[in-house]
């Protein structure tokens, strides 16, 4: 298969994919954008470090819809997409961090911040703090909006679901990411 004929699924790590390109398609685009960015032969589930894919490959049988960036996901010399063990209790405390609010007001936003941007350099603690991120966002937006409804009598309920996502959702990311899995939150919008 060449170059024009061979197409590619291409996301960064917790985001979705786009595609599928070309090779010369996705180096334009990756070119404008750098970043740790993963492809996916399209018919594959496998997805690899772009700079890893170096000469054309026979791409598996066809799927019947596209991959989605957080199926198998390949960081470094790791080929099993779980984060290795070192990782796992950091990763952990970034989700559960964020019951750091329930004792100093700010510390919910500002502990996985600061843990994020500590080692965002290491892509699955990149990927997990944008997650968590991404819903401190989400989470706060939420609340203002079910306050202004608060006056339709609908923001009561709105605020309990609320109040009981923002306990579950960092529990779940917790026990996933203990195992060396990724907790997709799930919101409306991402920022990050």
């Amino acid at each position: 298969m060449n170059d024009q004929t061979e197409r590619w699924w291409l996301a960064l790590p917790g985001q979705d994919p786009a595609g599928p390109y070309t090779r010369e398609e996705i180096r334009r685009r990756v070119a404008d954008a750098p970043g740790d960015w993963q492809v996916c032969a399209d018919g594959s589930d496998r997805w690899q470090p772009w700079a890893a894919v170096d000469g054309p490959s026979t791409p598996p049988p066809p799927r019947s819809a596209p991959p989605r960036a957080d199926e198998n996901w390949t960081f470094g010399p790791s080929t099993s997409g779980v984060a290795p063990e070192a990782d796992r209790g950091y990763l952990v405390l970034l989700h559960l961090s964020q019951f750091a609010g329930y004792v100093i007001p700010i510390a919910g936003i500002a502990v996985p911040l600061v843990m994020w941007l500590v080692k965002r350099d290491d892509p699955e603690i990149d990927r997990h703090g944008r997650e968590v991120m991404n819903w401190l966002i989400f989470e706060i937006i939420a609340a203002v909006l079910c306050f202004l409804l608060l006056f339709v009598a609908i923001g009561i309920p709105l605020f309990i679901i609320l109040g009981i996502c923002g306990i579950v959702f960092p529990i779940l990311g917790a026990v996933k990411a203990s195992s060396g899995g990724f907790f997709r939150y799930p919101m409306l919008f991402r920022v990050l």
